[in-house]
């Protein structure tokens, strides 16, 4: 069985990595872990965001709207009222949609807007390189929605070494009695061992997924902050890249742009996010 989803699972991952009721309110928005007692707009609510990298960051181009989360300054994705990959979806960089509360969380919404549903990205301008990425989620995203996908990524841009993406995704893609829920993939997915599916267990509260690139190898583990890994893959084939011009992204998004299958609007935090050079 966990071959046969993996294997349907993959025709979405092909096509789709990379890149409530209508006029429902956003702060009515239910987040699926208990959200900081202080969470909320940041900029409406006067919060202050996270640090600043004492980095100098990298200009953003006129026109894109950004935040500063986690020590990086991240763009937010928008395509106005058009459709864009992956998806594809509608893109919104409001603050109803993207933004970073008083602890400094970062929090991600799929929502509807005069019946069309808005999804959410982040990306950052500069290259990391190789070394240790760690996202660390303040959601059970084992419950999410069959529909929805949560994307944390490396991606480039130019077409060479399949975008030189490497993948910690959580998703059913569409399953709706699927019991795998997360893959970590390095690609092109349908390349054999370089794609694992498997099942992210409930009630863990926050978690931590990990990216060790090297040279040749990509290592993905997850854990609870403090404990050994629950889950763990490793590719060292011709298939991972060499870095030279990939990004990290953030998304939050639904599967062939089909609705959520319960309808209703969703939010996913986002506690963490570091590199160590490596």
């Amino acid at each position: 069985m966990r071959a046969t989803l993996a294997a349907f699972a993959l025709s979405f991952l092909i096509s789709a990595c990379g890149g409530g009721g209508a006029g429902q309110s956003p702060a009515a928005l239910p987040a699926l872990a208990a959200a900081p007692a202080n969470s909320g707009n940041a900029a409406a609510a006067g919060a202050s965001p996270a640090a600043t990298s004492s980095q100098a960051p990298p200009n953003v181009p006129a026109g894109m709207h950004s935040i500063n989360f986690a020590g990086y300054t991240w763009v937010v994705k928008d395509s106005g009222t058009g459709l864009d990959g992956p998806g594809p979806n509608t893109w919104s960089s409001d603050a109803s949609t993207v933004f970073v509360d008083g602890n400094g969380y970062l929090h991600l919404k799929v929502w509807q807007d005069a019946g069309v549903w808005k999804c959410a990205e982040v990306y950052l301008l500069q290259t990391l390189g190789y070394g240790a990425y760690r996202f660390t989620l303040g959601t059970d995203v084992s419950r999410l929605d069959p529909n929805l996908v949560l994307g944390l990524f490396t991606y480039s841009n130019a077409a060479a070494q399949n975008h030189r993406e490497l993948d910690i995704e959580f998703s059913r893609w569409g399953l709706a009695n699927g019991t795998l829920n997360a893959d970590y993939t390095v690609q092109a997915a349908t390349t054999p061992g370089n794609a694992d599916f498997w099942t992210e267990g409930a009630g863990l509260g926050d978690t931590e997924h990990s990216l060790q690139w090297l040279a040749g190898q990509a290592n993905f583990s997850s854990a609870v902050p403090g404990y050994a890994p629950y889950s763990a893959f490793s590719v060292a084939n011709a298939s991972v890249p060499s870095s030279l011009d990939e990004v990290v992204h953030i998304n939050l998004w639904l599967s062939q742009g089909n609705a959520p299958l319960n309808g209703q609007p969703l939010e996913v935090v986002i506690k963490g996010f570091s590199f160590t050079p490596g």
